[in-house]
């Protein structure tokens, strides 16, 4: 699709975890989802899907980004009475025009590279999807320039802190977002990992982790019939 390319990555990607990103594309709405399920193994994993269909649901309903959001914070309510919740960043993007508009439900992060220059998307955060019942949310919006780049990353990644050092995305990560400039997406998200684990160097990774990696190109032609 040349509008945009777009590109995730998770690790570690063969062991049970709650984090995850899901995708579609309709038309000219490109829906992008990031969730860091609380806890880990099978139970954050569950946790993670039953909230992942739920939004589907909405959206094949027609449900825009709120009612997805609404929809998904209940139906986990309902399951687990508050007991589980899942932090997760709804974004739909139009590829026609480069507008973004998002609901921020937790922890999942959002920087956008213009140029060389990273910085953090400062979103009002909203409550974790299933933490109380009949939670409203609210949507913002976002202009994207010609040649802009939006980086997610889970907490997995933002709050990585080897022993005795910073976390991650405090200071570090910025400078794997920009060494990743003149790379595709698919190969910016493996930069940005293979950087978190040389971070880590010889530590464990306690958290598993997502990074996902959207570029706008700019306003797409339509086709003439």
């Amino acid at each position: 699709h040349h509008a945009f390319e777009l590109a995730g990555q998770l690790e570690p990607a063969y062991t049970v975890g709650g984090d995850h990103f899901d995708w579609s594309l309709d038309g000219d709405r490109l829906t992008v989802t990031v969730l860091n399920g609380e806890g880990n193994g099978l139970a954050a994993s569950l946790l993670t899907a039953v909230t992942v269909n739920a939004m589907r649901n909405a959206r094949r309903s027609g449900g825009g980004l709120v009612e997805q959001a609404e929809l998904a914070s209940d139906t986990v309510f309902y399951q687990h009475r508050g007991a589980r919740y899942v932090a997760t960043l709804l974004l739909e993007v139009d590829t026609r025009l480069g507008r973004v508009r998002a609901v921020d439900a937790g922890s999942p992060h959002l920087l956008r590279m213009r140029g060389s220059t990273v910085e953090p998307m400062k979103l009002d955060q909203q409550l974790p999807l299933g933490m109380f019942a009949e939670t409203r949310y609210e949507l913002q919006e976002m202009q994207l320039a010609p040649g802009d780049r939006l980086f997610v990353v889970s907490d997995g990644v933002w709050a990585a802190e080897p022993p005795g050092q910073e976390p991650y995305g405090q200071r570090v990560m910025a400078r794997s977002l920009r060494a990743t400039r003149l790379q595709p997406p698919a190969e910016a998200v493996g930069t940005v990992m293979r950087e978190l684990h040389a971070y880590h160097a010889d530590s464990d990774l306690r958290d598993d982790a997502v990074v996902v990696c959207l570029d706008w190109h700019g306003p797409r032609e339509r086709s003439m019939a």
